[in-house]
């Protein structure tokens, strides 16, 4: 199964060649779905139908690329939604489960601000077939702009970067607050997030668009810096990181009223905490003492990486590389993809 796909021109083109590359895979991992969580309910199909109306409004890239998907493996873009909205779905019926820890480290200097940054993907491996299906996408537009993400098949985006030097990280957090009906979609978001070439005009679109439920996120863009953002659909959060590393796992950090609300530290099975002081213990303070190899040791570190680990990736925006384990992976192999 190839875990590399390229996929070049306007958005819609690009949604058709990846429902080519990937049609069978994306109809495996929905019928999955379909089997596991039961048929979609007329509540769901309700939040669907407002999901694809707040995709078009919102994220006109994202919403291309999927209307393009739909139309060549022929399934309705609604009932397609429901693997972009697999994640608003399983935070609405509270089915908590351990998820992601991720890390940004910089060095800023006269000339430039160089950084790695790295993150694994953790989620229950029966509900997404082991991460069998995972793979990146090599996206380049029409304007010539260069895209490199990892993802499921039929999901818009989990983490990636692009030629601008951006890169985007994800990890759950949570309080309780939802938006579902006018909110974006997780995936959808971060796709949008990287059509953008600075990464200051990402924040303002993550900031000013309808956000669905909360997440963190950490951005970085080569040459510039970074920012850690803790957001809810009404409170958007940010943290700059110009100089040294910052580290998250699932439990808010940086926003003392969030630090009130936040789920995962009154959830005593969490192991949040201690994936936490793991990394923050792992990864150096300055980008100079952390080299792409020693961020792929990071990663596949226990407790770092577990038995829910489905990929573990680090980006190294200055070279335009992307290094990547998959699960199934012999001795935590990394693949490189290069924009």
């Amino acid at each position: 199964m190839d875990r590399s796909i390229i996929v070049n021109g306007p958005a819609f083109k690009r949604g058709q060649l990846l429902g080519q590359f990937k049609g069978s895979s994306i109809k495996t991992l929905l019928n999955h779905k379909l089997k596991s969580n039961a048929a979609i309910s007329s509540e769901q199909q309700t939040y669907l139908l407002a999901a694809k109306k707040n995709l078009e409004k919102y994220t006109p890239v994202c919403y291309e690329e999927l209307c393009g998907l739909s139309q060549t493996i022929e399934i309705e873009l609604a009932s397609l939604l429901y693997l972009s909205c697999e994640y608003e779905l399983w935070m609405e019926n509270s089915r908590v489960s351990e998820k992601c820890t991720g890390f940004i480290t910089t060095k800023q200097t006269s000339q430039k601000n160089d950084l790695i940054m790295g993150q694994t993907n953790d989620e229950s491996p029966e509900e997404w077939l082991g991460g069998s299906h995972d793979f990146v996408c090599h996206h380049t537009d029409d304007k010539g702009l260069r895209t490199l993400i990892y993802t499921h098949p039929g999901i818009p985006a989990y983490m990636g970067m692009n030629s601008a030097g951006l890169v985007m990280l994800w990890q759950y957090i949570d309080n309780g607050e939802r938006n579902l009906m006018n909110g974006i979609p997780t995936t959808a978001l971060i796709r949008e997030a990287l059509t953008y070439t600075h990464l200051r005009d990402a924040l303002q679109f993550i900031e000013s668009v309808p956000r669905a439920v909360p997440n963190n996120y950490i951005l970085g863009q080569s040459g510039v810096g970074g920012v850690n953002i803790e957001c809810t659909p009404t409170i958007f959060h940010k943290r700059e990181i110009k100089k040294g590393s910052f580290c998250h796992a699932n439990h808010i950090l940086t926003h003392e009223k969030l630090k009130a609300q936040d789920i995962s530290r009154t959830r005593t099975s969490s192991t949040s905490q201690i994936r936490q002081e793991a990394i923050e213990s792992l990864v150096p303070q300055t980008c100079s003492e952390l080299s792409v190899e020693k961020a792929k040791k990071v990663l596949t570190t226990s407790p770092v990486f577990y038995d829910r680990t489905l990929a573990a990736m680090v980006f190294a925006p200055m070279v335009g590389e992307m290094h990547i384990c998959f699960k199934d992976s012999p001795r935590h192999h990394f693949l490189v993809c290069r924009i």
